[in-house]
């Protein structure tokens, strides 16, 4: 029979290894526009959660979705995080962040486009060891456009979903997933 001393001990160190192992359960996305180059920097930012292991370490699919004034470009210059094959702490290529066919001023946003950027998951890319708090840049894209400052991210809940007649079933809600299927982007507020 184990002494309540030593059950007690066994929690601690049962829940102090759960925290040490724990999983990101928050994050969100930041755009952040560089005058000087005239490009766009998207970052991932931790809320709420760490990440150090290999299995809580992985890019799973997720969604960045972009709102630009009707008649811009997009074009992804340099992708920067996660690594492909960086179970190790090894990996130097990082994942392709790909844009998706954009929806062109749909009638419910007609001065607006609408552009997906999603992650290309083979070979598996993994993030290294991320803690709340931390910003990591994903990757960077030119907007060819007179008004950069009408560039910005998707407002889930806000901008029209894909059930709103226009839309065409198209669904540009941010999301982000990683170590797992389960959901992890919250707007920050």
């Amino acid at each position: 029979m184990i002494k309540r001393h030593s059950l007690f001990l066994l929690m601690f160190l049962g829940f102090g290894l759960q925290s040490i192992f724990a999983q990101v359960t928050a994050a969100s996305y930041e755009l952040v526009y560089n005058e000087k180059e005239k490009q766009f920097d998207v970052y991932l930012v931790v809320l709420e959660g760490s990440a150090q292991t290999t299995r809580h370490r992985v890019q799973f699919n997720s969604q960045i979705s972009l709102v630009v004034p009707t008649g811009t470009t997009l074009e992804i210059v340099k992708n920067h995080n996660p690594f492909q094959d960086n179970q190790q702490y090894k990996g130097t290529v990082p994942l392709i962040w790909e844009l998706v066919k954009p929806l062109i001023a749909p009638s419910p946003s007609p001065k607006s486009d609408f552009y997906a950027v999603r992650p290309v998951l083979f070979p598996s890319s993994f993030y290294n060891d991320v803690s709340q708090g931390d910003k990591i840049k994903l990757f960077t894209f030119k907007a060819v456009t007179d008004m950069p400052e009408e560039v910005r991210l998707y407002n889930n809940g806000v901008d029209p979903g894909p059930e709103v007649n226009g839309m065409l079933g198209r669904d540009f809600n941010n999301g982000f997933c990683m170590g797992g299927p389960a959901q992890l982007y919250k707007k920050m507020d």
